[in-house]
């Protein structure tokens, strides 16, 4: 008797723990990210696969990288000190930045709320261009 309980004790803790990790093993691979890397230009693509884009604005982002374009000193200086946005005498004396929050509304609030979202390709920049002045000095 002792033998038929320990016995059907390990084949039910057996399937406590397998029947989790099985789900775990079928479910992570299909929500993950692929990347792939274009060997010619060194270029990292990422697709996502089933990821929902529904609560983005992309028409924002969009918007807003056209503007980093053709507006880097101003973006430069935002970059600096994301505060700025803010700042309604900072947006007032540049007319082309007033004039995109009035394009685009709610981009102004996302950028004071989220600024890594649109500024965080700049300070990339900045730390690469810092590295490649350090690499010159030494």
């Amino acid at each position: 008797m002792r033998r038929l309980f320990y016995a059907f004790a390990a084949a039910v803790l057996t399937a406590a723990i397998s029947v989790p990790a099985l789900a775990q093993a079928n479910s992570s691979h299909t929500n993950q990210p692929t990347r792939m890397a274009a060997a010619k230009t060194g270029e990292v693509i990422t697709k996502s696969g089933n990821a929902i884009d529904s609560d983005l604005n992309l028409a924002r982002y969009k918007a807003w990288d056209e503007f980093r374009s053709s507006h880097p000193q101003i973006v430069r200086e935002l970059d600096r000190n994301p505060r700025r946005v803010r700042s309604a005498a900072f947006v007032n004396q540049h007319p082309a930045l007033k004039q995109l929050f009035a394009a685009n509304a709610g981009l102004q609030e996302d950028m004071i709320r989220h600024p890594g979202n649109y500024l965080a390709h700049m300070s990339a920049v900045r730390k690469q261009h810092r590295r490649g002045e350090s690499a010159r000095k030494a």
